[in-house]
């Protein structure tokens, strides 16, 4: 569904000179800002909506799937989705997958693990150490596509964007043996293309064991 601009915006039909020669309505350029940044704002949220329901319909797609064979049961997946926008960079995300943002020598991870040790953690069930010891397992998700049609999207953002910002989508298979400082070391690297940093983390990964499967995508502004 578009929505459309407000009228007023496109009101002046006048020629240019005459246009140019009339006063200013300070109320009318309020109006207009604040109209301006209306649309904005329903802009992001149209996307972001977009986005969410991309998402929906992939797991209502493997659930779907799931129930017609019976190799598929219990089949699910993990999915973090990322969009670029004017605004900022919008987030949606199911499960342990991970989306950092490396900025300088800064790494943030933007998403929230569903996973049960990151759950008990979020609501002061588990100290850290408890969650370092591994009496947790960390590869039990509390959410993914594929078990239920209905499945729960995060939505974060929009967050800022500079130029020379790196963002990291990747599996556990990845983030859940090597380290962020790692990570962000291997992102930092000015002496390696993004496709050199992807095969650096796969390479990481595989010789801290590689025990699940590793995925990785890099994109720079």
């Amino acid at each position: 569904m578009k929505v459309p601009p407000p009228s007023h915006l496109f009101t002046s039909a006048l020629p240019p000179a005459r246009r140019a020669s009339l006063p200013l309505d300070p109320s009318s350029t309020r109006r207009s800002r604040a109209s301006a940044l209306m649309l904005m704002v329903w802009a992001i949220l149209l996307m972001s909506l977009t986005v969410m329901g991309v998402v929906e319909y992939v797991g209502y797609s493997v659930a779907e799937a799931t129930q017609a064979n019976a190799e598929f049961r219990n089949m699910g997946t993990t999915a973090s989705v990322l969009l670029f926008l004017p605004e900022g960079a919008v987030v949606a995300h199911v499960g342990d997958s991970r989306i950092y943002r490396q900025r300088g020598d800064f790494i943030e991870q933007l998403t929230f693990d569903h996973s049960l040790v990151w759950e008990m953690r979020a609501a002061g069930e588990v100290s850290e150490e408890s969650t370092r010891s591994g009496l947790i397992p960390k590869n039990v998700i509390t959410r993914s596509l594929g078990p239920n049609p209905v499945v729960q999207v995060d939505l974060e953002g929009p967050f800022a964007i500079r130029k020379g910002d790196r963002f990291l989508l990747c599996s556990d298979g990845l983030h859940g043996v090597v380290g962020a400082d790692t990570i962000s070391h291997v992102l930092a690297d000015e002496r390696q293309s993004l496709e050199e940093k992807a095969r650096t983390l796969i390479e990481a990964a595989k010789n801290a064991g590689g025990p699940d499967n590793i995925t990785v995508l890099i994109l720079q502004v």
